[in-house]
């Protein structure tokens, strides 16, 4: 008889201690703070948080759920509006909307951000001091600053620098004659050079080649010697080879420019690449 009692005391003690690991301790977090707490329950009923209340004193969420065997691992998260303990199964409830009250107990203690006797004064936080750079901060900044002064430095000086006057504009030649004036008054002084006398000759070339329809097939020298043979293309290259091999002498009588140019002052510039100077070109060659 004794020893019936004996083990039911021992029974009941190991209920007892049981029972008290099994009790859970309540989750503790600060109210607007969000908590984290685990619940398990039976894997053949499914648990879903009530819809957000802006009045609930809790709001739950559930953030996952593991399978543990027969159980599921519920991972809930909450936030409260009211500081005081609370049970976070009163924010589950079953598909159903069925209350979980055979479920595990889910305490939770919501703590206050201020203290009971607070009154409602607010408090001046002091300023911080800045940090005190070291030497070795110093010189890297002093580095950083030199080496973005050097080029801002080269390109304020670029930009004060005065900008170099455009190129005078030439004025393009109205008339043939414009173009052959230079040209002849080397001539005259005898200081005219191959390549300027080219020039004058093929200018003159384009020009009777044109006026005297002379064929594209005419080489070079054949309208050359059309040109001489000719009573006013002849005029001004018989001129350019007496001043070419027999410089003016002393006491000569001075050609006026203006009037061996004059049968010229009408007709339009020559465009050395245009289509009759490209056959006097080819005729040249």
């Amino acid at each position: 008889m004794k020893w019936r009692a004996a083990s039911l005391i021992a029974a009941l003690m190991i209920a007892a201690c049981a029972f008290a690991q099994v009790r859970r301790e309540a989750v503790r977090t600060t109210i607007g703070i969000e908590g984290r707490a685990v619940f398990r329950h039976p894997a053949g009923e499914k648990v879903q948080a009530v819809p957000v209340d802006d009045k609930a004193p809790v709001v739950v969420r559930i953030a996952d759920q593991t399978r543990d065997g027969e159980y599921v691992l519920y991972d809930l998260r909450f936030i409260a509006q009211y500081a005081g303990d609370f049970d976070l199964r009163d924010c589950l409830r079953r598909p159903d909307g069925t209350p979980l009250t055979n479920a595990e107990p889910l305490p939770v203690s919501i703590g206050k951000l201020l203290p009971d006797d607070h009154q409602g004064a607010l408090f001046e936080i002091g300023g911080g001091r800045l940090p005190r750079l070291g030497g070795y901060q110093v010189v890297l900044l002093v580095i950083g600053a030199l080496w973005l002064a050097v080029p801002l430095v080269v390109l304020a000086r670029r930009m004060a620098r005065p900008r170099p006057a455009p190129p005078p504009r030439v004025a393009p030649p109205r008339t043939l004659a414009d173009q052959l004036r230079p040209l002849v008054e080397s001539a005259m002084r005898g200081e005219m050079s191959v390549p300027d006398r080219a020039r004058l000759e093929m200018l003159l070339q384009a020009y009777w080649r044109e006026r005297l329809r002379l064929g594209a097939g005419l080489d070079q020298a054949g309208a050359m010697s059309a040109l001489r043979a000719h009573p006013d293309a002849g005029e001004l290259l018989a001129m350019l080879d007496r001043w070419l091999h027999r410089p003016r002498r002393a006491g000569e009588a001075e050609v006026e420019v203006s009037a061996v140019l004059a049968r010229y002052c009408e007709a339009r510039p020559v465009d050395l690449s245009s289509n009759a100077a490209a056959a006097a070109e080819r005729g040249r060659a």
